[in-house]
């Protein structure tokens, strides 16, 4: 997977924070990679449903276009929530 850490960090980077209005990837966690599967974990206490639902489509959308970039095709993107 030509995919990096570093590129997803980066591709979120250009979504705002709803809480802090600062780039996503202040707000990593964890990310993991593996055979085309991608998980983000995402400091995300206080987030209501409804933000953290559209984070995740914000967030499925940039990694996968980070992922084209690289040359990957991604078969699920999945964003989880931590405290």
């Amino acid at each position: 997977m030509n995919l990096t850490k570093e590129a997803v960090a980066a591709a979120l980077d250009g979504i705002s924070h709803p809480q802090t209005g600062e780039g996503l990837s202040k707000a990593i966690s964890k990310v993991t990679m593996c055979d085309g599967y991608v998980t983000v974990n995402l400091l995300g206490g206080g987030l209501g449903l409804d933000q953290q639902g559209m984070l995740k489509k914000a967030v499925d959308a940039v990694v996968r276009a980070a992922a084209r970039s690289a040359g990957d095709e991604i078969t699920r993107v999945e964003v989880q929530f931590v405290a």
